[in-house]
């Protein structure tokens, strides 16, 4: 056996990095990313994912930035387009408890091939990313589009040894051509109307818990099953009291669930077929972010006169003329502890917050 630096395994797969610097060439992806200055910020939330590490999770690092696993493509966005986006929203999706939030997004920004920008720019190439969502390009007034979203920028692709690396100006929402919007309302319900009436009722005459609401109406049912598979300690609050002033859930109705996108395989891992219907929405390996995105439709403090609503997760989210970010308000029912709201579609955790 021929006397070589011992190989660093991480969960079993070599660590090659060194050796291919050792020999000269382009980085691997991720380090191509992070030794770009204007894409600082982006790669900041790689290595969020890492925790302490210094380095991306292994999810990430073990999967893009070795130089013989690929090809892929990076559409990376800039410092600038991260000035877009409040700071405090960029810190609420890097904490800990965003981690499959962050995952979704990040791996939207990258796809599997090596795509040149001729056939990005004319449409032609087929591109979805690795998160399962599908990335169009479209050639519009200002520059190439990417799902109507971020434009391309027309500089030369960083080369990475595994793929290419693509700058654009804005972070891309993975969930809106997904989860869909509805535009307005046909019969708006006054949401802070509905909660005000119910916080009034603790004490008065009321009957029931929002955990009861949600069990026993049938155009709930598939959520309520959904949560008594993936998290029943859920259910479980939703049954208690003092949640907050007016607690409110907004609650993907059957019909969310079935105009979810995605028809893939049961035994996918794709966020991007998950929801499309229950059973891929409590498979094993999607349970943690199906359990994320449905409880993140938990409203303690209620909906203020102005339409200010804060999740349970820390995120704000916009209420207005019966419509709670993309999805309408179909029906408001309250019990003791607070209201369900029945929506038409998945609530996309950051509607819009990529426009500003």
């Amino acid at each position: 056996m021929s006397k070589t630096s011992p190989l660093i395994y991480i969960l079993g797969i070599p660590l090659l990095i060194s050796r291919c610097l050792a020999q000269g060439g382009p980085d691997p992806l991720l380090t191509t990313i992070s030794k770009d200055p204007d894409l600082s910020v982006f790669y900041s939330l790689f290595n969020a994912t890492g925790g302490a590490s210094g380095i991306p999770g292994p999810g990430l690092e073990e999967r893009f930035n070795f130089p013989k696993i690929g090809p892929y493509t990076a559409f990376a966005p800039t410092n600038d387009a991260f000035k877009k986006v409040p700071e405090p929203v960029v810190k609420l999706i890097t904490a800990a408890p965003s981690y499959q939030l962050i995952l979704a997004i990040l791996r939207t920004h990258v796809a599997r091939g090596s795509f040149e920008a001729e056939d990005l720019n004319n449409g032609s190439a087929d591109v979805t990313s690795i998160e399962g969502f599908p990335l169009a390009f479209r050639l519009e007034e200002g520059g190439t589009k990417i799902n109507g979203q971020a434009v391309l920028s027309p500089e030369e692709p960083l080369k990475a040894a595994n793929g290419l690396v693509y700058k654009i100006d804005r972070v891309v929402d993975p969930f809106i051509g997904y989860f869909g919007e509805d535009q307005e309302a046909q019969s708006p319900i006054d949401l802070a109307d509905a909660t005000k009436k119910q916080s009034g009722s603790f004490d008065n005459n009321c009957s029931g818990t929002m955990a009861s609401i949600l069990l026993s109406d049938k155009e709930l049912s598939t959520l309520a099953s959904a949560l008594q598979t993936i998290d029943p300690p859920f259910v479980k609050v939703l049954s208690l009291n003092g949640l907050g002033d007016s607690p409110i859930f907004f609650a993907p109705s059957n019909g969310a669930f079935e105009k979810a996108g995605g028809s893939g395989s049961p035994d996918s891992t794709n966020l991007a077929e998950l929801p499309g219907s229950y059973y891929k929405t409590v498979q094993p390996s999607n349970v943690d972010f199906s359990g994320l995105l449905l409880r993140f439709g938990l409203v303690p403090e209620g909906v203020e006169d102005d339409g200010k609503a804060v999740s349970i997760s820390g995120f704000d989210l916009a209420v207005e003329d019966g419509r709670v970010n993309n999805a309408v308000v179909e029906d408001v029912v309250c019990g003791c502890n607070g209201c369900v709201a029945r929506i038409s579609r998945w609530i996309d955790p950051i509607y819009r917050v990529f426009e500003r």
